[in-house]
């Protein structure tokens, strides 16, 4: 048993040992690039290496495009990469740093958490991203807002919720998703048993009436809890209808409707949909 012990010791302290080895070279590649790159080292980053923490927050930091490929290429460099989240939010980023990021996330498994608000990606980045998503399936939560995204964005969003069974929060505020979007998210509802939070809230799901093809999957669905679809400029009789129908069969815990173009008789079939909810607590 003491062989034994000592054996297990030195193995752990070889692993180790190793970690650490691959912790410096990891650290000296970053700082390697920054300087190949006239690039200005970020404290953050190097604590995340240095560290091996499990969340990286860079929101609001102004970096850019070609300081985040050096991120995600340094953060790749070596299998030794425990984070989990990732915010970025409100940085000067587009469609170019993603194809570092979706290398990153291909090689990660443990990567949950993914905040791009506000870094503008548009349709390519989202491409791009969606094929690593497809490759390492383990993001929980993604904020996509205010990004440029359109229904070519949309749509490609809508086919990967269809196969995917691990994302429980979307966010898609801000952007320009209309009919299209919201008639796929409407078959991805009848399907998709995973999602618990959709925001779509500054949209144009007015579009066609693109709202009752959404609310139409929300009746099937059993899963939803969440659902944001304030200033999108909704109203109408057909609007009014499906809400009735709709809120009655739903699972929502939390429904947002606020700053639309609802008139008394929307409202009206509102509030039939909400006497008979069984579910429903906050109502915006």
């Amino acid at each position: 048993n003491q062989v034994r012990f000592e054996k297990h010791s030195n193995s752990i302290s070889n692993q180790s040992i190793k970690n650490q080895e691959l912790i410096r070279d990891k650290l000296k590649f970053y700082k390697h690039e920054c300087c190949r790159y006239s690039s200005q080292r970020i404290k953050i980053i190097e604590n995340c290496i240095e560290n091996e923490l499990e969340k990286c927050n860079l929101d609001e930091y102004m970096i850019g495009t070609l300081q985040c490929e050096v991120m995600f290429e340094s953060f790749e460099k070596y299998p030794v990469t425990p984070l989990t989240t990732i915010s970025l939010k409100n940085n000067h980023l587009d469609y170019r740093c993603c194809e570092a990021m979706a290398s990153f996330i291909e090689s990660s498994f443990k990567l949950r958490n993914l905040n791009l608000d506000g870094c503008k990606i548009g349709n390519e980045g989202i491409k791009l991203l969606l094929h690593a998503f497809a490759v390492s399936p383990s993001i929980i939560s993604l904020n996509l807002s205010n990004n440029n995204i359109t229904d070519e964005g949309g749509e490609m969003l809508a086919s990967f919720l269809m196969r995917n069974d691990v994302c429980s929060e979307l966010n898609l505020s801000k952007n320009t998703l209309g009919f299209l979007t919201a008639n796929a998210l409407g078959k991805v509802l009848l399907e998709n048993h995973t999602l618990q939070k959709l925001d779509l809230c500054h949209n144009r799901l007015c579009e066609k009436f693109g709202i009752v093809q959404l609310l139409e999957g929300l009746r099937w669905n059993k899963a939803l809890e969440y659902l944001d679809v304030s200033w999108n400029a909704l109203g109408g009789v057909p609007v009014g209808d499906i809400l009735s129908r709709s809120l009655k069969a739903a699972k929502l815990k939390v429904f947002k409707i606020e700053n639309n173009s609802l008139t008394s008789y929307e409202l009206q079939k509102l509030a039939v949909g909400l006497k008979y909810s069984k579910t429903i607590e906050e109502v915006y």
